[in-house]
């Protein structure tokens, strides 16, 4: 009872009466809407701003990339075919000095066989001018040797020497066996019967082994003590001559 007399000793204020609609400035809901609705709109015109700029950026920077990479790979072109002249330059420098350092190298050697064509043309014509008597089998073999001579001397002066092994043993690193001769000698197996040719040696290489007769024990021959029979031995030494 005491709660409604209160209400009725303070009435509600009366609101005040209006002929027409409400003008939307005097509207607080307006009022407070319309400052809102203009900062959305600015703010997207805003991000659409900074999209644009960012997209441009980007823009540039592939275009600034691009045209890097292709200065540098026009670079690179540039740098390989400058390299590959400069390979083709030197591969025909390398090529004359070699024909040059071949040259230089052979020519005294051709030069010593100039020599000895005309030596051996020398006596030639000599032998042939000769009267028959005068052509004894001594004086053709004595050409030959001299011409064997020169031969050697013309190869030492290029570093090639000669050489035979000491000692009557075959040894095979150094010499080379031609043929054998059969014998029934045991304590002859593998002894030198004839020596042929000299090897030839150029510093510590090896160009030819010396060629050599072996002996060879005979299945065949009966065992006997002594040298073979002169029969044997004359017709060894003709295969000598002959080789």
């Amino acid at each position: 009872m005491e709660d409604s007399n209160a209400h009725k000793d303070h009435p509600l204020p009366a609101v005040p009466e209006s002929d027409g609609p409400a003008d939307a400035a005097d509207s607080p809901v307006l009022e407070t809407a319309g400052p809102s609705i203009t900062k959305v709109e600015a703010g997207s015109r805003s991000w659409e701003e900074e999209l644009m700029g960012g997209f441009k950026a980007l823009q540039e920077e592939v275009r600034t990339g691009f045209a890097g990479i292709l200065k540098e790979f026009r670079e690179k072109l540039a740098f390989d075919g400058f390299k590959e002249e400069q390979i083709d330059r030197l591969h025909a420098e390398l090529q004359t000095y070699k024909k040059d350092v071949i040259a230089r190298s052979t020519q005294p050697l051709l030069q010593g066989i100039i020599r000895l064509h005309d030596d051996i043309g020398k006596v030639a014509t000599a032998l042939r001018d000769k009267p028959a008597e005068e052509l004894t089998p001594k004086r053709f073999f004595r050409a030959i040797e001299g011409f064997v001579d020169d031969i050697e001397l013309l190869l030492s002066q290029h570093g090639v020497e000669t050489f035979r092994v000491p000692g009557e043993d075959f040894n095979p690193n150094r010499q080379t066996a031609v043929r054998t001769i059969p014998h029934a000698e045991h304590s002859l197996t593998g002894r030198i019967a004839h020596r042929l040719r000299p090897g030839f040696t150029q510093g510590e290489a090896l160009l030819q082994r010396e060629r050599v007769i072996v002996y060879s024990l005979s299945a065949k021959s009966a065992p006997q003590v002594g040298p073979a029979p002169p029969e044997s031995t004359q017709e060894t030494e003709e295969e000598i001559k002959e080789t």
